[in-house]
């Protein structure tokens, strides 16, 4: 929107978020001064966490911090980045479902492209399950395709069905690149706020209709 908010941060300079994870900011008026209450105390508002915050080589999403890794760079404020050097693309992102949800949904796209890599042998595709000893189950769905290889894994945090797609341009195995996915995770620290509630698992009409 083009305006600036002032945050609230604590002795130690750190960021005070309200108990939903959203900024906390100081009230300004039109000048940018801080409004003040009648005891003489800033006034202040919770503002919702719109984009991202990158310093120190660390982005700061609404729902995760990430510390970039070597060549990694931020690409815009939706949780996309670029490794140029290893041609490659990162997308962070949360599903507006439950894990079950998702793992279904990767099923789906697993027999999709299995029947495309019986069609033509350019295809190549992959589907695994991992164990991780930070976040537990890890669920993968691979494929490579015209010289391009992308792997998406998704796994569960604080109640969120956390989704990672990388995808790359050179020339690699896709377990190697399921891996790279994986070792990702290690350069993220996850906020405990679950982001969408009341979350079921029940059909949806057109998928009562396919069955």
């Amino acid at each position: 929107s083009g305006d600036e908010f002032v945050l609230v941060t604590d002795e130690n300079g750190k960021k005070i978020l309200s108990e939903d994870g959203e900024l906390v900011v100081f009230v300004t008026d039109e000048n940018g001064k801080k409004v003040e209450d009648e005891e003489g105390n800033p006034v202040t508002e919770i503002h919702g966490f719109v984009g991202q915050i990158e310093q120190g080589g660390v982005v700061e999403d609404y729902a995760y911090y990430f510390t970039l890794p070597s060549g990694w760079k931020t690409v815009n404020d939706r949780g996309e980045f670029e490794n140029k050097s290893q041609k490659s693309k990162l997308v962070i992102q949360i599903a507006e479902e439950t894990m079950n949800d998702n793992i279904a949904k990767k099923n789906r796209v697993y027999k999709v492209l299995t029947e495309k890599s019986n069609e033509s042998e350019n295809y190549t595709v992959l589907k695994n399950e991992y164990d991780n000893e930070k976040v537990g189950k890890i669920y993968t769905v691979s494929f490579s395709y015209d010289g391009v290889s992308k792997t998406s894994i998704s796994f569960e945090n604080s109640g969120n069905t956390y989704q990672l797609d990388l995808e790359t341009e050179r020339e690699i195995a896709l377990e190697d690149l399921e891996k790279e996915a994986m070792a990702l995770i290690d350069s993220i620290e996850f906020k405990p706020y679950a982001y969408f509630e009341n979350l079921t698992d029940a059909p949806t009409t057109t998928e009562k209709t396919a069955e």
